[in-house]
């Protein structure tokens, strides 16, 4: 899916914040604003995540943004992507 372009809510700024906070530190880098496949990455990651709350502050966010997002997460097969610690590889904006 390609990453259309959408404004961010006050909510969903403080729902990514809440999301970051909770991912391990060596994905953290690939959750900033200024990567444009922010909500692919947080899409890919909901299937890696054993953490509850952390899936549902996911959910809640791709709801948020609307469009496509959220049905996608609950259609798509969890992403082939990973690594030999069965992780995903989020892209890291520079």
């Amino acid at each position: 899916m390609s990453t259309p372009k959408i404004p961010y809510s006050k909510s969903m700024i403080d729902l990514i914040h809440k999301i970051r906070g909770r991912m391990p530190p060596d994905l953290k880098p690939g959750v900033r604003f200024s990567n444009p496949e922010i909500l692919k990455n947080m899409s890919e990651f909901y299937f890696f995540t054993t953490d509850k709350v952390t899936k549902e502050l996911i959910a809640e966010l791709l709801k948020e943004a609307g469009g496509p997002w959220y049905a996608e997460l609950n259609t798509m097969e969890p992403p082939a992507r990973i690594d030999d610690d069965n992780r995903p590889f989020i892209d890291k904006a520079s």
